[in-house]
């Protein structure tokens, strides 16, 4: 046929556009719909669709089609529904009706796919949307190969749950919709359709969502983890169970969300449903495969999957590669060695666990994912104990969800027995008449008194080795707790497991290391007396059984305990004995970590000297043996002590240095630990805003791992600084809790801290006040502001040493508080090092400055040499000793203006005259490079400007 001929035949030909779209509006997906119909558009010619149940792939699908339509007017767009299909012969019978083409019935198969193809070549181009192929997918792949190589113009969307796997097959993978960040109430694709579709429900408009509905439906589509139809069902029960209510019964997903609408079809109609069709899809041994997958709690590898399926590796990718190609496994982030992983969405996991429980396997399911886990855990833990490598903590970290599954499952384990034996003898006595008794607890008790007396029983010996296996994973997880956080969260899990082993007479070696390690979370937790009680017992039986790498480890956590508790001596002889120990063993990890102990302690001692010595000890121990921890635990310390010792540049590298390693090792608590330090470094030096940002930082990662003590002293920290800034309202904010909280844990130097931090915000009035001429006022707050000062220098009773003395917290904020009294410049005298008369003090911008042994001069007039002096300050900061270049200091001086060299040069000499004469003078050096600052000068910035300009301006 002529090519005219041929376009006129098209014209004429009536186009079908089967497309009867939902009522509901279509939410979200915009990006999914952009990338399936780019690959439609550059001539992918069989795109399949794929995804779990659920997850919206026929609405997807359908939206296409309709903007496809739209946009290709030209070209027919059917859509072909084989839900009904159950062979090929009714996949051939329904593209044929969706297309209007005519095959006769009770031809053979061969016949039909090949009268079908050739219907389909006629039209030329098109778009075929072929819905729900999974359930045939094996008889029909075959026919729509043919179709495809038949008809050179049609395209083909295919919407299943399985990739065909077909050549020239382009799979488009459908994943959950966009979900708002964990603890953000954030508008997202998910909330919106929420929303939607409960508004939709209600017989009248809805109220605008307020902030704490939004929180909570966002909380909600997160356990719902975006999938579409989960969503839709949720929102059609959020009238009658309120958006709480469905949160707090998740815990059976598959039976709450069930279709209030009618219109959807059966398979539709529950998330139950839903996911049955996938697995009756399955044959046996793939859903032996699901079934026993359902035991892992999070993300697993292939060896972890052959584990729990008792097949071998070979055998076990086989399954695994099934299951993700029929949607019911998805791909999970890849571990941090680069592992590929797998995980299973929790709809799923549900279902299939209650297969499980139905084939009678869950137990042994159970106990292999037990014991892979187990072994897997302990010798990451024993590596990083070993080693202190970043790869063990992280190793242990990818299988935190599995071993706090495995404790879970092994504490369920030993209480069925004894509940059991509990409740019978509770219905006993209530049956002799002894209700009250029972009423008044006769249950609790007869709990204990069956896990005593069934200790040697038949069951026994079975609850025993359950409450050792969750001991164990307990301490297996350690690692990762006591140094990413949230600290103590297994708190409550080693309380269960260690009454339950006490009982049982469980292992006393598996039990003093649960002792070890309950005391050390408690520890961190501010419960001192319970954590040496903890610590104590361990110590005792680690002794007993001649455990010695055990023993030396709580001696050492015995002595930062009591260091902790200001009981310097026995921290002492705990460290020396701990330090003995580890060495005797050749343990250099627990070697290093000891000397930097000794080092703290010497630190908080004021022996400076020998404190620097065995830190730069640790340190070198650290790094050898390829410790970041620890090197970064002792860097930070040495920057603190430089800091003292008025080297803030050597502080300054020590402490990023010390936030670079921490930051890889995932050290959340160390890490902002250490960015208080720079923040503090940062806040002496008068930048403010960094020294802010910094502690803001410090406060939300410790607040997140759950260090109480350390929390409430960046929160003191943080207080000073917004105070500094006269962010007065705010550091109120900050300083109110940090206090009540320190008060809380009860150590005298902590309280004394927050008593400091207050005085920033009583220096902040008086500044207010003297600038409004309230002169009397401001002497109040200068006043109060002392006194806290004198407060926290002073010795206690019976010559009890001062809170300054015992606290390197508490001497930095006295040094900055003090420096910023003396700008104040108002009467009653100065302090203990208020002032700092070998000291260069400069404001913000040195607008004012006040060199050793001098008064304050006013440069804000000066704009030369006080823009030279901030250069020369700056350097000084980041390269003690270096000169400044007269080019730079001509552009720091006079910065764009184009100056002749020699009149540059003489320009600089007037301004360094200046600084001459302001008292400087025995501060400038110059030498080949240019001018710098004496090293040795110590050079620190108040938040306070002087009261008065002094000597005048030029």
């Amino acid at each position: 046929m002529p090519i005219e001929a041929r376009r006129v035949a098209e014209a004429a030909r009536p186009r079908r556009q089967r497309l009867a779209l939902p009522a509901s509006r279509f939410i979200g997906r915009e990006g999914e719909l952009a990338g399936v119909a780019e690959l439609l558009r550059r001539g992918d010619r069989l795109v399949t669709l794929w995804g779990p149940a659920g997850m919206g792939k026929t609405r997807l699908a359908l939206e296409l089609a309709s903007r496809w339509a739209e946009a290709q007017a030209g070209e027919a767009v059917w859509l072909c529904e084989l839900t009904a299909c159950r062979d090929l012969r009714a996949v051939c019978g329904a593209v044929a009706r969706a297309i209007g083409a005519q095959v006769a019935a009770g031809r053979r198969e061969a016949t039909l796919v090949e009268r079908i193809g050739r219907a389909l070549a006629a039209e030329g181009r098109a778009l075929l949307v072929l819905d729900n192929l999974e359930h045939v997918i094996e008889a029909a792949a075959p026919a729509l190969d043919a179709w495809v190589r038949a008809a050179p113009e049609l395209r083909f969307l295919v919407t299943s749950r399985e990739r065909t796997r077909l050549p020239g097959e382009v799979s488009y993978e459908l994943g959950p919709l966009g979900l708002p960040a964990e603890g953000s109430s954030e508008r997202s694709a998910a909330v919106a359709l929420f929303l939607d579709r409960a508004a939709a429900h209600r017989a009248s408009a809805p109220p605008p969502p307020d902030g704490e509905r939004l929180a909570d439906v966002a909380a909600l589509v997160r356990r719902l983890e975006g999938i579409p139809l989960a969503i839709e069902l949720a929102a059609a029960r959020e009238g009658v169970l309120g958006v709480r209510g469905l949160l707090a019964r998740l815990g059976s997903r598959l039976d709450l969300l069930a279709g209030a609408g009618r219109g959807r079809e059966a398979r539709q109609a529950t998330l139950r449903g839903a996911i049955e069709w996938s697995w009756d899809l399955l044959d046996d041994r793939e859903r032996r495969a699901l079934a026993r997958c359902s035991v892992f709690r999070g993300p697993f590898t292939i060896e972890a999957a052959a584990a729990v399926l008792a097949e071998p590796d070979a055998a076990a990718i086989d399954r695994v590669e099934a299951l993700r190609d029929k949607s019911l496994l998805r791909a999970a982030p890849p571990r941090s060695d680069g592992a590929t992983r797998f995980a299973l969405y929790e709809g799923v996991r549900e279902l299939a666990a209650e297969k499980l429980a139905e084939r009678g396997e869950r137990e042994g399911a159970a106990e292999r994912h037990a014991a892979f886990y187990l072994a897997a855990g302990e010798a990451a833990a024993a590596d990083f104990e070993r080693r202190g490598a970043l790869d063990a903590l992280n190793r242990i970290a990818g299988d935190l969800e599995e071993l706090l599954a495995v404790a879970e499952g092994a504490l369920a384990a030993t209480a069925e027995g004894a509940l059991a034996a509990a409740a019978e003898g509770a219905l006993a006595a209530a049956a002799e008449g002894a209700l009250a008794a029972a009423a008044e607890g006769a249950l609790a008790a007869a709990a204990e008194g069956a896990l005593a007396a069934t200790a040697e029983g038949p069951q026994g010996a079975g609850r025993r080795a359950a409450a050792e296996r969750a001991l164990r994973a307990l301490c297996a997880v350690e690692p990762v707790l006591s140094t990413r956080g949230p600290f103590g969260a297994q708190l409550e899990l080693l309380d269960r497991a260690l009454a339950a082993a006490e009982q049982l007479a469980a292992a006393p070696l598996v039990v003093a290391r649960a002792l070890a390690a309950r005391g050390r979370a408690r520890r961190l937790r501010g419960q001192a007396e319970a954590a040496l009680e903890d610590l104590g017992r361990a110590r005792a039986q680690a002794a007993a059984l001649g455990a010695e790498a055990l023993l030396s480890g709580i001696v050492a956590d015995l002595g930062v305990l009591h260091h902790g508790r200001r009981e310097m001596e026995r921290a002492r002889e705990h460290y020396e004995q701990a330090l003995a120990l580890h060495r005797a063993l050749g343990d250099r990890r627990a070697e290093g970590r000891a000397l930097g102990n000794l080092g703290a302690l010497h630190h908080d001692e004021r022996r400076e000297g020998e404190a620097a010595g065995y830190y730069e000890r640790a340190i070198a121990i650290a790094a050898e043996i390829g410790d970041g921890r620890l090197e970064g635990i002792f860097s930070t310390n040495a920057g603190l002590l430089e800091q003292e010792r008025g080297a803030p540049a050597q502080a300054r590298r020590r402490y990023e240095r010390a936030a670079a390693i921490l930051g890889e090792v995932g050290d959340l608590r160390l890490l902002a630990i250490t960015l208080g330090n720079l923040g503090a470094l940062h806040h002496e030096e008068g930048r403010l805003a960094e020294a802010r940002a910094c502690h803001a930082r410090a406060v939300a990662l410790l607040r997140e791992v759950g260090d109480r003590r350390s929390e409430a002293i960046a929160l003191c920290r943080l207080g000073a600084a917004l105070a500094s800034l006269e962010e007065v309202e705010e550091a109120r904010r900050a300083l109110g809790p940090a206090e009540r909280l320190l008060a809380q844990l009860g150590d005298e130097p902590d309280v004394e801290l927050a008593r400091v931090a207050w005085g920033f915000v009583d220096l902040a009035l008086a500044q207010a006040a003297r600038r409004a001429g309230r002169g009397d006022e401001a002497a109040a707050g200068a006043g109060a502001a002392r006194r806290r000062i004198a407060r926290a220098r002073e010795g206690g009773a019976e010559g009890a040493p001062s809170s300054a003395s015992r606290s390197d917290d508490v001497r930095l904020l006295l040094r900055i508080l003090e420096r910023s009294l003396a700008a104040l410049g108002l009467p009653e005298g100065r302090g203990e090092g208020e002032g700092g008369e070998g000291e260069l003090l400069l404001t913000e911008g040195a607008r004012f400055c006040r060199p050793p042994g001098g008064g304050w001069h006013d440069l804000r007039e000066r704009h030369a040499a006080r823009r030279l002096l901030v250069a020369l300050a700056e350097q000084q900061r980041r390269a003690p000793g270096r000169g400044l270049s007269l080019a730079a200091l001509q552009e720091a001086g006079w910065p764009g203006e184009r100056i002749l060299p020699g009149a540059a040069a003489n320009r600089i000499y007037v301004a360094m005259n200046q600084l001459r004469k302001l008292g400087l003078k025995p501060w400038l050096r110059r030498d080949g490079e240019g001018y710098s600052l004496d090293p040795a000068l110590p050079v620190h910035h108040v938040a306070v400007e002087p009261a008065t300009g002094g000597d005048g301006r030029d």
